[in-house]
């Protein structure tokens, strides 16, 4: 999210002469662009970095997160000076923002229940230290914020936790890709795991959770293991054959 140098001084429905919102002064060190690379700090940390770099860039990661919430507190009240067409524009740019957010959010939840902060809390479950910890998330989503956190923690799952933290997938997405994986791994032919889970991350990246879901027979059909497929249809067939009938207009139907 890059600042822009040159703005046109424009007008609002009432007559009055203002700054684009990019300009205003309580977002302008949100637009700056700052947020960005201090996110990608949080998102993308290795423990093999110097120290002292991460003590400052945890610092500058503090200040901009702050920044970042202070501003988008007021932004209702100068929406309405943002130029026409650079709607769109800041839309994507509080969209990215809105992503990596919740990239960070995960990657510190697992560095949480890496170091025994949730271990030594009085919550007797991630997700309930996370509606303890974060008051947004008190009404859902923690347990899809806990599931993602816990798959960073996964060497299994070390390429989809690289999507979790560039946002290239979205918690929410990920955590249906692992749980899809897991059913489907031990009826897979030996080898193709990486290839199967890295076909899952493409597609939830690319339409979410629902295709991804929609991938098994497919999956199975090109790299399941002799039999898998076939084993997959038949039992669909006895789903089909014990299914209890229903009446129909007086007539039993099988469902």
């Amino acid at each position: 999210m890059g600042g822009r140098a040159d703005h046109e001084v424009s007008e609002n429905p009432g007559g009055d002469r203002y700054q684009p919102v990019t300009e205003c002064g309580a977002l302008q060190g949100f637009w700056a662009g700052g947020l960005s690379e201090a996110v990608s700090t949080i998102t993308g940390m290795s423990g093999a970095e110097n120290p002292i770099a991460v003590a400052q860039g945890m610092a500058q990661l503090r200040e901009s997160v702050a920044a970042a919430v202070a501003a988008l507190k007021g932004i209702s009240d100068v929406a309405f000076q943002l130029p026409t067409g650079e709607i769109g524009e800041v839309v994507a740019e509080l969209g990215e923002l809105v992503a990596f957010g919740n990239a960070g959010l995960v990657r510190m939840t697992a560095e949480a229940e890496q170091r025994g902060v949730i271990e030594a809390s009085q919550s007797a479950s991630t997700a309930g230290w996370l509606r303890d910890t974060v008051w947004h998330l008190q009404t859902g989503g923690s347990a899809v914020v806990a599931k993602c956190a816990a798959i960073l923690r996964r060497h299994d799952l070390g390429v989809l936790a690289d999507a979790v933290r560039s946002a290239d997938v979205t918690p929410a997405v990920a955590v249906t890709i692992a749980a899809e994986f897991d059913k489907i791994a031990p009826e897979l032919a030996a080898g193709t795991g990486g290839v199967v889970l890295d076909l899952m991350i493409e597609v939830g990246a690319e339409h979410g959770a629902g295709s991804v879901r929609q991938l098994r027979e497919l999956l199975l059909a090109q790299y399941g293991r002799d039999g898998a497929f076939q084993d997959e249809q038949d039992g669909k067939h006895r789903q089909v054959e014990l299914s209890p009938g229903r009446q129909d207009a007086g007539v039993s139907v099988t469902s």
